[in-house]
């Protein structure tokens, strides 16, 4: 089993633009999610966080498997 998370960060859609005004990215900008999944790099990779479409850590606490 593999577990990986996502992060888009603040995507300017119109529910967000609304209350807020912009201050994300393009909602153009954030299509990369469907690009994870099917990725041949990322085969059999576990326990990456993806933020800003970069590889990145969650908190330790997130590998410490007594908090699991």
């Amino acid at each position: 089993m593999t577990v990986n998370t996502l992060d888009l960060g603040n995507v300017n859609t119109k529910m967000f633009l609304a209350p807020w005004g912009v201050c994300g990215i393009e909602v153009d900008s954030a299509d990369y999610q469907y690009q994870l999944a099917p990725n041949p790099m990322r085969r059999g990779k576990t326990g990456v966080c993806t933020i800003g479409n970069r590889e990145s850590s969650a908190s330790r606490f997130a590998y410490d498997a007594r908090h699991s």
